[in-house]
Order: structure tokens, then C-alpha cells, then sequence
């Protein structure tokens, strides 16, 4: 029973954290080209 209610919360809390995560993760992938553009253009 312990075990059913604390898979219940984390995929409760997952549910609610994933799109942040997934913007999140969109938003890393841009932040990682805009940073390798400005560096070829630096160099």
C-alpha cells in the first residue's frame, strides 16, 4: 500500500514538473546554439 501511494505522488509530481522540463530542455538546446554561434563569430 506504502509503495502504490508513493508511485501516485512522484507520478503526480512528474505530471506536473514535465513542462516545465520539456520547455526547459527546448530552451537549453537553443541557449547551446545561440552560445556555439556567438563563439564561432568571437573566433
Amino acid at each position: 500500500m506504502m509503495l502504490s501511494g508513493l508511485l501516485t505522488s512522484l507520478y503526480g509530481t512528474w505530471a506536473f514538473v514535465r513542462p516545465f522540463v520539456v520547455k526547459d530542455v527546448k530552451g537549453v538546446e537553443k541557449n547551446k546554439h545561440v552560445q556555439n554561434s556567438a563563439i564561432k563569430t568571437k573566433v
